[in-house]
């Protein structure tokens, strides 16, 4: 292959993998905490810490607000999922570039999670040395996976999975919490939820629904008034909301309205 300059050389190299999702259909787009449970274990209150599940929220809900096409985000533990989709009358997230859509989102999940630690730091200590906190500070990361689904059933899918994962790590980590290792051990969670409920007297059945099965970032439509024009009108915005349990088809039917 003949190139006539240095640049068309150069920049024939880097489209070589330069993939682009297809238009116009879904793209889910996974976060993962990189090595979270080795960073707030024995940091965090247990069995569930209400500031890191805000924090997952919030992060959550920068990323809907600042990612053009999202729809929603369903988060769990220590990630995210994102379903996003463009139409034919809107711009797809950095034109559905693979990588730009890895590397964006990517950068944006940290730098966001680690402004809200580092002012939750502040906020519960208010006294401590502030650069010295910082410099301290575990470093937190998230990997970033992006995909097309061919149609909303699929999307739905995905999260319900995720949910099933929510579920049992839910299970797993409430019973984790008052009982032993060899006292769990050969139970499945569901034989967990029991043994801890008897011998302990902690019944998981009764924590929250956003503990049991995740959290929705959705939009809400919401009534402003113009005082200076006197009419009343109506913007999205973005609100966390408890889960329910998608494998009931009442709640899969209403969850499908959404996407």
């Amino acid at each position: 292959m003949i190139f006539k300059t240095l640049e068309e050389k150069c920049n024939y190299y880097r489209s070589l993998t330069d993939y682009k999702l297809l238009p116009n259909s879904y793209v889910v787009v996974m976060l993962d905490g990189r090595s979270f449970s080795k960073k707030i274990k024995n940091k965090f209150a247990k069995p569930f810490d209400e500031h890191f599940v805000c924090i997952m929220n919030k992060t959550a809900q920068y990323l809907c607000e600042n990612i053009s096409g999202c729809i929603l985000a369903y988060t769990q533990s220590d990630e995210i999922s994102l379903l996003i989709k463009d139409t034919n009358l809107t711009e797809p997230f950095f034109g559905n570039r693979l990588c730009k859509m890895q590397s964006i989102i990517a950068s944006m999940a940290p730098s966001n999670f680690m402004q809200l630690m580092t002012l939750s730091k502040l906020e519960f200590k208010p006294s401590i040395n502030i650069e010295e906190t910082i410099l301290n500070m575990n470093l937190y990361e998230f990997d970033c996976k992006v995909w097309n689904v061919p149609n909303s059933n699929e999307a739905f899918a995905w999260i319900l999975w995720r949910q099933n994962d929510c579920i049992r790590n839910s299970k797993q980590q409430f019973c984790q919490a008052y009982a032993s290792h060899k006292e769990l051990i050969k139970k499945n969670t569901d034989e967990q939820v029991i043994f801890v409920k008897e011998k302990y007297g902690k019944d998981w059945n009764k924590i929250g629904d956003d503990l049991k099965f995740g959290r929705l970032i959705c939009k809400e439509k919401q009534e402003f008034y113009d005082d200076e024009r006197g009419i009343s009108y109506e913007r999205n915005h973005w609100i966390c909301q408890s889960m329910v349990e998608l494998n009931n088809i009442n709640n899969r039917m209403d969850f499908l309205k959404i996407i």
